[in-house]
């Protein structure tokens, strides 16, 4: 049995653990004594998309965060560690997986010994590769306010940060939105970039494709928002705006010298709600704010995402639509039996229907594709289902021209006529997720 167990030691899979099942992120309220525990969605921004730590056996990686300061704790626990050399050759043989050997200008292959002779000096001149979970992570966190191991100078550490971002919000942001439940602050990434160091680790662990945004940039701000009662953080964004260039060579030399009439457009980065705050409505309250925040500046034409995800599309679809349904002066210009029973033309109620979408564009800043969507949306919820019909048509045959023109003219209405019957479809599924009421607006046609 003893030379069993000494043979499994051997097994390299004995010896690898689950980056994100082996840690623990925790959200602690020192003065409650509370704790809130969960595991990040992903781990492959800081240990490879196999998110596999080698080398360890029971291993444990534990963050923990102050919730309303989150000043950091780190450690890492493990029953038996692999010797540090045989780490460190695994960790190079790993960042060199993949690399073959390749053709020199005369078509002939290079010497094998000069390849791994010209690998090894590229290990020596680069960065030293990192085998320690624990190295790795401490180097994504702010060193000045990171503690490792050490739990009782931590806690004197979350002692000492008591009120420290509320302090800050306070004294050089501003409160753009508040609510029973929370209260949303713009701050500049300037002001704000000790908190920022300590929260942005948060955007690899759980959003997908992230990575770290240039924070020494001043163009950035970051919507922050905190518990009505508590002053705890539940989520925040970073955003921007940028140069609505319309050509010419107006020039400018800084912020402060911006023409007047210059635009911008907003543009939503990072959108995080922790998880312990997830599936309230703290995502909406978060956007919402965001966007009431814009659509009262003049200088913002444009409210548009850098690279969403399909979780915040869904968020992101409920509040536009629903902005649009509860709006007086929308739902008045969207007539049913216009649509209907019109004795106007096609081509004149295609130019209403214009009129309306650029009126989402401009007046409601949302980015027009989005309004395209959203319309189609709000139209099939009224049961305008044929008129908007033909619109899809005329835009997918647009945006698939050339694709489209492979096929013959049969096959180009067939392929368009259920592109589009698919489109509809997923809007039908969507909308009964979108309306955040069963009452319909007033002039919703009811089917019979």
């Amino acid at each position: 049995m003893q030379e069993e167990a000494e043979l499994e030691n051997f097994k390299p899979e004995a010896w690898i653990a689950n980056a994100t099942s082996s840690t623990t992120i925790s959200l602690v309220d020192s003065e409650e004594g509370q704790l809130a525990s969960f595991k990040p969605s992903f781990t492959y921004p800081i240990f490879g998309e196999a998110e596999q730590v080698f080398g360890y056996k029971d291993l444990e990686i534990i963050l923990a965060f102050d919730s309303k300061n989150f000043t950091p704790f780190l450690n890492v626990k493990y029953s038996e560690k692999l010797d540090d050399d045989l780490l460190h050759e695994k960790a190079k043989m790993d960042a060199n997986v993949g690399y073959q050997d390749e053709e020199d200008d005369d078509g002939e292959e290079q010497n094998y010994e000069e390849d791994e002779e010209n690998s090894e000096e590229g290990f020596e001149n680069d960065e030293p590769i990192e085998f320690d979970p624990l190295v790795k992570l401490a180097k994504l966190l702010p060193a000045e306010d990171l503690t490792i191991k050490d739990e009782e100078s931590w806690t004197k550490k979350c002692h000492d940060d008591k009120g420290l971002v509320k302090s800050i919000l306070t004294t050089h942001g501003n409160v753009i939105s508040t609510s029973d439940k929370a209260t949303v602050y713009k701050i500049n990434i300037s002001k704000f970039k000790q908190i920022h160091d300590r929260l942005k680790l948060f955007s690899l662990l759980f959003i997908e494709g992230a990575s770290y945004i240039q924070d020494d940039d001043d163009i950035w701000d970051v919507y922050i928002m905190l518990e009505q009662d508590t002053d705890k953080v539940i989520g925040y964004a970073t955003c921007y705006k940028y140069w609505n260039y319309k050509g010419g060579s107006k020039v400018f030399d800084s912020l402060e010298k911006v023409p007047e009439e210059y635009s911008f457009k907003g543009r939503i980065s990072q959108f995080l709600i922790f998880p312990t705050f997830q599936n309230k409505k703290f995502g909406s309250l978060l956007y919402n704010g965001i966007y009431d925040h814009w659509l009262k500046e003049n200088s913002i034409i444009e409210i548009n995402i850098e690279d969403p995800n399909e979780s915040f599309d869904a968020l992101r679809d409920k509040n536009d639509f629903n902005r649009i349904v509860k709006s007086t002066e929308v739902m008045s210009m969207i007539d049913p039996e216009m649509f209907l029973q019109s004795s106007l033309s096609k081509d004149d109620l295609e130019k209403h229907y214009i009129k309306l979408v650029n009126f989402l564009h401009e007046k409601m800043k949302f980015q027009f594709k989005q309004a395209q969507r959203l319309l189609e949306m709000v139209f099939i919820y009224l049961n305008l289902d044929d008129f908007v019909k033909l619109i899809m048509m005329k835009r997918v045959y647009k945006q698939n021209y050339e694709l489209l023109m492979d096929f013959s003219k049969e096959d180009r209405n067939e392929k368009l006529a259920e592109t589009v019957e698919n489109i509809k479809q997923e809007y039908f599924e969507r909308i009964s997720l979108l309306i955040e009421s069963d009452e319909p607006p007033a002039n919703k046609k009811q089917k019979v």
